[in-house]
C-alpha cells in the first residue's frame, strides 16, 4: 500500500499543484470504472462528472478524518465511494440496491459497508442536531457548530464579540450542559431553552 500513502499524503498536502496533479490521475484512472457503473444505471456524463467531483470531496474529508483504513487501494476506496454518492442519488430505481450489492467484489463490499455505515452515522447525527438545535437558544447553536467544526475559544470569543476567551469558554459550557440535559421527545415539539 505504498502508492496508497504516497497518494493520502498528496491529497492532503498544502501544495496545491500537487493535489491537482493527484486529483486529475485518481480521475483519468478510474473514470472508466465509474462511468460503467453510473450509465449502467441510467445516469448521464453530467452524473458522471457530479458523482466524480463530489466522490474526491468525500475521499478527501474521510482522508482528513482518518476514515480510510488502508484495507484496499486509494483508487478502490475512491470508486467504492462513487458508487455509494451513485447508488444514493438513484435509490428511487426499483431493485437498484440489490443489483448493486450483487455487482461487488467482496473488497469493494468491505469498502461500501464501512462507507455506508460513515454516512449513515452522519445522517442520523444531523437529524438528531437538527432536532435539538431547534430547542437551544441561537447563540448556543452557534457557538457549538463553531466549536465542533475546530475553533478555538480565542477565535470564537472574536465572532461572539465577547470580552475574552473565558467568556466564551463559559458559554460554551453551558451550552454542552443544556444540550447534555435535555431529553428529546419526537412526540411533543420543543420551545427554545433560555440560559
Amino acid at each position: 500500500m505504498k502508492n496508497a500513502t504516497v497518494d493520502v499524503n498528496a491529497l492532503l498536502s498544502s501544495d496545491e499543484k500537487l493535489k491537482s496533479i493527484t486529483i486529475r490521475h485518481m480521475l483519468a484512472a478510474n473514470q472508466n470504472v465509474i462511468w460503467s457503473f453510473v450509465s449502467k444505471y441510467g445516469g448521464s456524463n453530467v452524473d458522471l462528472n457530479t458523482i466524480m467531483n463530489d466522490g474526491i470531496i468525500t475521499l478527501i474529508h474521510n482522508l482528513k478524518n482518518a476514515k480510510f483504513q488502508y484495507r484496499c487501494s486509494l483508487n478502490t476506496y475512491y470508486v467504492g465511494i462513487c458508487k455509494i454518492l451513485w447508488l444514493n442519488k438513484c435509490k428511487p430505481i426499483k431493485n437498484c440496491i440489490e443489483v448493486f450489492i450483487d455487482d461487488l467484489s467482496q473488497k469493494e463490499y468491505n469498502v461500501y459497508v464501512d462507507i455506508v455505515d460513515y454516512f449513515e452515522k452522519a445522517d442520523d447525527f444531523a437529524k438528531k442536531w437538527e432536532k435539538i438545535s431547534n430547542q437551544l437558544p441561537e447563540t448556543c447553536v452557534k457557538i457549538l457548530r463553531l466549536w465542533s467544526l475546530g475553533y478555538s475559544m480565542t477565535e470564537i470569543c472574536k465572532i461572539m464579540e465577547y470580552k475574552n476567551s473565558q467568556v466564551a469558554m463559559n458559554k460554551k459550557s453551558k451550552c454542552l450542559k443544556a444540550l447534555f440535559d435535555k431529553k428529546l421527545s419526537d412526540s411533543t415539539p420543543k420551545k427554545r431553552l433560555k440560559l
